[in-house]
């Protein structure tokens, strides 16, 4: 017999907490768990085949997944929302958790949380990456370093996670770390709206002399940005761009930029993975 460590999900709104309860499987089970949730409720997909409906927890072991590498999609209920898809490594007596807020666009956040067995089992380490990077890190209130955050030697208990960024809204974990295993979180930001369009305003009034500005495509979960015809996530899809790639900005709303392409044409893209250009 072993320990099989989980993680809870209490419906917190702001907040997600992740606490982790002991149950005992057997050593050979092979299995691991999986537990996914979202706001508003979707349709949950492991390699394309469907499994169940938000909240969902394969955390019994008739229903535990084979342990592997698998592609999680969540369909939304409200077809006005995009769905989400997302790679995860389900390991043995470990359950991953996957967590959606839905939103317009690249307002939408969520997380996912994993533990992974490592070599030293006398210390407990801790991964933080998110989209976009370079946010800040702060455990238990101190502020810690920038994603992507590797921590190899973290106390073993209750830490509290917060990662922030200048024009996306604060997300903050709740997390246990354990001896002998790797915790890996990562963290999907959803754009603030407001401050979007408090930084596109002071831009507008700052500026004194007309100028073309450049957008910078940044980096995503894909490897590539969707071109729209227009600024909605209901939009057909007319093209792709990739990170590091620049285009001359046409205009804006909130949420997203309409970019001018090498061939001349326009299209929008979401400004949750781009930026503009300093000038």
């Amino acid at each position: 017999m072993r320990k099989l460590l989980l993680f809870v999900l209490p419906p917190i709104l702001i907040t997600v907490i992740f606490l982790i309860a002991v149950v005992i499987v057997s050593k050979d089970s092979g299995k691991g768990a999986l537990q996914v949730t979202s706001t508003p409720l979707s349709s949950v997909y492991l390699n394309d085949q469907y499994i169940g409906d938000t909240p969902l927890c394969r955390c019994e072991l008739p229903q535990m997944i084979k342990t592997g590498d698998y592609s999680v999609k969540l369909v939304p209920k409200d077809k006005n929302l995009e769905e989400f898809q997302e790679d995860v490594k389900i390991s043995p007596s470990v359950l991953t958790v996957v967590d959606r807020t839905f939103g317009s666009g690249a307002e939408a956040s969520g997380s996912i949380i994993s533990l992974s067995p490592i070599d030293d089992k006398k210390t407990a380490s801790l991964s933080v990456t998110s989209f976009p990077d370079k946010a800040d890190v702060f455990i238990d209130e101190g502020k810690t370093g920038q994603t992507t955050l590797n921590l190899s030697d973290i106390t073993p208990s209750d830490h509290e996670i917060k990662i922030s960024k200048d024009g996306y809204k604060d997300k903050t974990l709740r997390i246990r770390t354990v001896l002998g295993y790797e915790l890996s979180a990562l963290v999907f930001l959803g754009i603030n709206p407001d401050a979007q369009s408090q930084t596109a305003s002071a831009s507008a009034s700052a500026s004194t002399t007309p100028s073309v500005q450049k957008v910078v495509i940044l980096n995503t979960p894909t490897g590539f940005l969707r071109v729209r015809n227009e600024a909605s996530v209901t939009a057909s899809v007319s093209g792709q761009v990739s990170p590091e790639e620049e285009y001359d900005l046409v205009d804006q709303k909130t949420g997203w930029f309409e970019i001018r392409l090498k061939d001349g044409s326009t299209g929008w893209i979401s400004s949750d993975y781009s930026q503009i250009k300093a000038q």
